[in-house]
């Protein structure tokens, strides 16, 4: 037998003679096999990241490589909506996907769950998702002063008028808090620190009258923006404390009777006011307060609106403002009126009612 050996390059032919009118031919092809690119992330699940930086994804791609044309990008998606967040270049270095995260100050998402995956251009591959979590940079508003008022459910009123050595609660409304890192800090212009979270703050505040304002606020993202908002908190000379009223529950056209505590002893020149507060602290009503028999009292107006109201004092010569005061009830005044005097009444017992209507 005869063999030939015939060597075209891309092809190679034996040629087999058993017989000079016979020849078998076989043909070996050589064939170089492509893979699919593939592109696999294998960064840890819900890392955390700032904006503003530049963060690296870590992945690989596997099976081969791109056209020169190419371009990396990355896919920023709500997983609740599946709308984009973000969608912007990337590019692979060193093993991982280098991806620049915009700056973007907090809204009242404070934190952002996002899943995230890599596509290419030339050839289109997209890679697989993973979640991670995007950190902003915070936004605060110093929404004011507050005092707190043990009424029927605890509540807190806002004021701009305190005494001296008296905490305060401040509101501040912060977005862009990590409950795991305690990570918003506001300073003030008094140089008081806070780190508001979602409870009360409670706020010790200087002992003379000043206006607060938020310098600057930061997280572990960086300083970020402060919505304008100023408030004067007024220091009083002296203490002025409503103790009590004869009644929380009182009709329009009624009269009503408080005491209180000071440290200044009032003279007879003392123009005595009481404000009717709602429940933002602001003034619906302002009646005079007349002083007899060691009690402050004032009639209670016919044209207010029923509701539950907060009330403090308000004096001059000097001027001072007490503390806050409720809740005080007020009602519609009743057709009938009742004359018996109070008595003792036993079960099953008839009473004689004297009234007018």
């Amino acid at each position: 037998m005869d063999l030939l050996n015939i060597d075209l390059g891309l092809f190679r032919m034996k040629i087999c003679c058993t017989k000079p009118a016979l020849m078998t031919f076989i043909l070996i092809l050589g064939v170089k096999i492509l893979c699919a690119q593939n592109l696999i992330l294998t960064q840890a699940q819900y890392t955390n990241y700032c904006v503003g930086t530049t963060i690296s994804v870590q992945g690989y791609i596997a099976n081969g490589s791109f056209n020169s044309n190419n371009v990396f990008r990355a896919s920023f998606r709500q997983s609740y909506n599946d709308s984009i967040h973000y969608d912007i270049p990337a590019r692979f270095e060193n093993g991982a996907f280098k991806v620049e995260i915009p700056a973007k100050y907090a809204s009242d998402e404070n934190l952002n769950y996002l899943n995230v995956s890599i596509y290419s251009s030339s050839p289109y591959k997209v890679s697989n998702e993973i979640t991670v979590l995007i950190k902003q940079l915070p936004r605060v508003r110093f929404d004011g002063f507050y005092q707190y008022v043990p009424a029927q459910y605890s509540e807190y009123v806002k004021t701009n008028y305190t005494v001296p050595n008296r905490p305060l609660s401040i509101r501040i409304k912060a977005n862009g808090y990590n409950f795991s890192s305690n990570s918003i800090k506001v300073i003030f212009n008094s140089g008081a620190i806070i780190q508001p979270s979602y409870g009360n703050l409670y706020f010790n505040p200087k002992q003379e009258s000043y206006t607060y304002k938020v310098d600057s606020v930061r997280n572990e993202c960086g300083y970020g923006l402060i919505e304008p908002s100023e408030h004067t908190l007024n220091v009083m000379p002296y203490g002025l404390e409503i103790t009590n009223f004869s009644s929380m529950d009182i009709c329009k056209g009624q009269k009503i009777y408080l005491n209180y505590n000071s440290s200044y002893k009032f003279d007879d020149h003392t123009n005595w006011k009481l404000e009717i507060l709602n429940n933002e602290g602001s003034n619906v009503k302002t009646l005079d307060l007349t002083y007899e028999n060691a009690q402050l009292s004032a009639i209670i107006p016919t044209d207010i609106t029923p509701n539950g109201y907060f009330a403090r004092i308000l004096t001059s010569t000097p001027n001072i403002y007490s503390n806050i005061f409720g809740k005080l009830n007020i009602y519609e005044q009743s057709d009938i009126q009742i004359f018996t005097p109070n008595i003792e009444v036993y079960p099953q017992e008839k009473v004689h009612l004297v009234y007018n209507y």
